[in-house]
């Protein structure tokens, strides 16, 4: 590939770009993941025009769960924004690149001059000699055109935080809906103009025949119509119940809200109990917003709808403690015998961790009442496959540092609490229970062999450690 007509640094970004992507690692062949990025302010000054970051991983599997399967990373190469295109060209060309994210920084200044010149060649358009938003929403069209045609690209992940969603959201069907590949689809975004972002994605959805994964991570503010109209645009594609080849083939759904008020429950709530395709959904909340207010959000139409769905498999929830026997209600049969909600066979709740002056007495005390409520719900249950208690978290149901149970031996007490709990738990409730095949609470598991049950921990070290180990814990960074 000539590169003469440009800079001699992004040259060389490109040309070490093309030759990472086309060699093994060590003969064994691999497959690649990218990370496209907007430039911090620190490189803006030494780099002058904006540009952009990318940065690549081989892995040895296919799969990305584990970083383990991680092989080498290659350097950040920075690239200009006017020779973005080439080095999309070099990725696109890859036959085993199958992840891009692309991530858009907050200082990102798109007014800044650019090399119209060199953009213009890139674009094959015309272009103002200072680059406004609706160049960098060009340029992104151009990115999507490029993606389409990956042989191998099935996952997208698009990360946006506080700048103008409508730049880059106007051409994302070109990448969704044209590209038979693409499984997976992520975005993360705030920022003004999310009612453009939703209904980009609302048309992707619309035309959607590949999709199988989708994760929204969008803000949710009290008294914000648009955004709360937001969401209702979002899923309404999931609502529809006439049969259509839309989204047959998009079985996972996963929500990170913001904030969860009565409005937006509506909303979750009228998508569950109408949805005939979804098998699993995975619903996190950042933060309650009715507990800065003194009220209690009713789960009420959740549960209705859970009553309803008959599609559902794996449900991964955040509630609060209060409201956990609310909603185990669908899946308790009733004095008659009837359970209303039979299909879901996996249960994952997150409820979260109080933050206060009596913090480890407060969350002892919680999951003493929680875990009953849980433990008299299985009894009964004859569906539940697995089910796993997640109560140290962040709001988005993140783990927690478990350094701090080697130094605070008041966090002590919540493992062996939840230990005597499940011991409990196994001489009666799950004595009856024939249906429950793990069942996790925090770090503890217990496990269905045959007839018995086996308990596995796989928390910190429980055990008294010397001040020299503690120290050096403390010291890990």
């Amino acid at each position: 590939m000539d590169f003469g007509l440009i800079s001699e640094s992004d040259a060389r970004a490109l040309r070490e770009l093309g030759a990472f992507v086309s060699t093994e690692h060590n003969s064994v062949p691999c497959f690649y993941s990218c990370e496209l990025n907007t430039g911090t302010p620190a490189f803006s000054s030494a780099y002058g025009p904006p540009y952009f970051s990318v940065l690549l991983v081989r892995r040895r599997s296919l799969a990305m769960e584990s970083k383990c399967h991680n092989l080498d990373k290659s350097p950040i190469f920075h690239i200009r924004a006017a020779h973005l295109l080439e080095a999309v060209r070099i990725l696109v060309a890859c036959p085993t690149l199958t992840d891009a994210q692309f991530s858009h920084s907050p200082w990102w200044a798109p007014e800044v001059p650019w090399p119209s010149s060199a953009l213009q060649n890139s674009l094959d358009c015309n272009l103002p000699k200072k680059c406004e938003p609706r160049v960098f929403e060009y340029l992104m069209s151009h990115v999507y055109s490029l993606l389409k045609s990956s042989p191998s690209l099935s996952c997208f992940h698009f990360r946006n935080y506080l700048t103008d969603v409508s730049m880059y959201c106007k051409h994302l069907q070109t990448l969704v809906c044209k590209n038979p590949r693409l499984e997976t689809l992520i975005v993360w975004t705030g920022g003004p103009n999310l009612l453009d972002l939703a209904k980009a994605i609302a048309v992707c959805l619309l035309r959607n025949t590949v999709l199988k994964s989708l994760t929204l991570r969008i803000p949710t503010y009290e008294n914000v119509p648009t955004n709360r109209e937001s969401l209702e645009i979002l899923l309404r594609p999931f609502t529809s119940s006439a049969p259509s080849a839309a989204n047959a083939d998009l079985k996972e759904l996963a929500l990170y809200l913001q904030y969860l008020d009565e409005h937006c429950m509506h909303v979750i709530a009228n998508m569950v109990g109408r949805n005939t395709t979804l098998k699993k959904l995975d619903l996190r909340i950042l933060k309650f917003w009715f507990r800065f207010k003194g009220e209690k959000l009713t789960w009420k139409e959740f549960v209705s709808a859970l009553k309803v769905n008959g599609t559902l498999e794996e449900l991964s929830c955040a509630c609060e403690f209060d409201a956990l026997r609310e909603l185990l209600v669908p899946f308790v049969p009733d004095r008659h015998g009837h359970q209303l909600n039979t299909t879901l066979s996996t249960l994952r709740l997150f409820v979260p961790n109080e933050n206060n002056s009596r913090r480890v007495e407060a969350l002892v005390s919680n999951l003493v009442v929680g875990l009953k409520d849980l433990a008299s719900a299985l009894e009964l249950n004859t569906t539940l496959k697995h089910v796993q208690f997640i109560y140290n978290w962040d709001w988005y149901g993140t783990n927690m540092d478990d350094t701090k149970y080697i130094t605070d031996k008041k966090l002590w007490q919540v493992e062996f609490r939840i230990q005597e709990i499940l011991r409990t738990m196994i001489d009666n409730e799950l004595r009856v229970n024939t249906s429950l095949e793990s069942f996790s609470v925090g770090h503890w598991t217990l496990l269905r062999v045959g007839t018995e049950w086996q308990t596995s921990y796989q928390g910190p070290c429980l055990r008294k450690q010397t001040k020299e180990y503690a120290v050096k814990v403390e010291m890990t960074p």
